[in-house]
């Protein structure tokens, strides 16, 4: 049981190196930004998820489309669970993780049709937020999924990892970067 527990030195070093996960490929690495804008294929997000979660990261987190939130997510999903660096791993949830972010995407998908006739990435931004703002209020009537609050904290999570978790992101906050060790360009899957 000692083993499954992560001192808070570890923790910060492992999400730390989350915004710095990158992709393989024939010409070294890429970062998730690089490989959604070279249309990588996703390893294990459908079509439909991809939608979703790119629509539902970009409401929260403006600039996460364009940093590759939906090929960051992917791409830690494919990861073995022991090494995944995804939020959701610290609470408890049970892999296969991608069960989580599955069953989120439908349980938003339904609420959204239920509550404004159409998916999520179609409604307005005014009816995005009142989403979001439903979710974070635990106010999701209907909701059939995981704890909604959790769905919207970790893609939350996921979100501000890709826009503001590198160098340029904390630059981007007039924050300096003060790493103990600087990621790599990118990491091996």
């Amino acid at each position: 049981m000692i083993d499954n527990i992560i001192d808070r030195r570890k923790f910060l070093q492992k999400s730390g190196m989350t915004i710095s996960v990158g992709l393989a490929s024939a010409n070294g690495f890429l970062t998730p930004a690089e490989a959604a804008g070279l249309g990588i294929p996703l390893q294990i997000l459908s079509k439909k998820e991809a939608t979703t979660l790119r629509s539902f990261g970009e409401a929260i987190v403006p600039g996460s489309d364009k940093e590759g939130l939906v090929h960051f997510i992917d791409n830690q999903l494919a990861q073995d669970p022991n090494d995944c660096m995804l939020l959701l791993k610290y609470f408890q949830i049970r892999p296969p993780y991608i069960d989580f972010y599955r069953s989120g995407c439908i349980a938003l998908f339904k609420y959204c049709q239920a509550h404004y006739g159409q998916e999520f990435e179609y409604l307005s931004k005014a009816e995005k937020d009142e989403v979001i703002k439903a979710l974070i209020r635990g106010r999701t009537e209907g909701w059939q999924g995981p704890p909604a609050f959790l769905f919207y904290m970790f893609v939350r999570s996921d979100a501000v990892d890709v826009v503001y978790g590198t160098p340029e992101g904390f630059e981007k906050l007039d924050i300096p970067y003060m790493a103990h060790i600087l990621p790599p360009g990118g990491m091996a899957t």
